[in-house]
């Protein structure tokens, strides 16, 4: 069992129909140290006590029906396997493991 003050990688991705919602929501994120990875996702190291309390605020930024945030907590193990596929020649995340189409 973890405890509420084990950090782990977490994942935000959301989908904001409104313009002015999702840039509050984009400020929030970057103002708590997460890094963007693409458009409307978000990556960062948490623990269980920051993304509980990151959960009930990012509530607030969800002003319509078909508003959506997801949150995932990612393993060390796991993440390590990840790939990106990109065009991009720039790094995304901070990692080695950028593969390039």
């Amino acid at each position: 069992m973890l405890n509420r003050f084990h950090i782990m990688l977490t994942l935000i991705i959301y989908d904001i129909s409104e313009d002015k919602p999702r840039k509050k929501l984009s400020d929030y994120l970057l103002d708590r140290g997460l890094f963007r990875v693409q458009y409307s996702s978000f990556v960062g190291d948490l623990n269980y006590h920051d993304r509980k309390v990151m959960e009930a605020e990012m509530k607030k930024f969800l002003t319509s029906e078909q508003d959506s945030v997801i949150i995932v907590p990612i393993c060390k193990n796991c993440f390590r396997q990840h790939k990106i596929l990109s065009n991009v020649e720039k790094r995304l995340v901070h990692t080695d493991e950028v593969e390039f189409a």
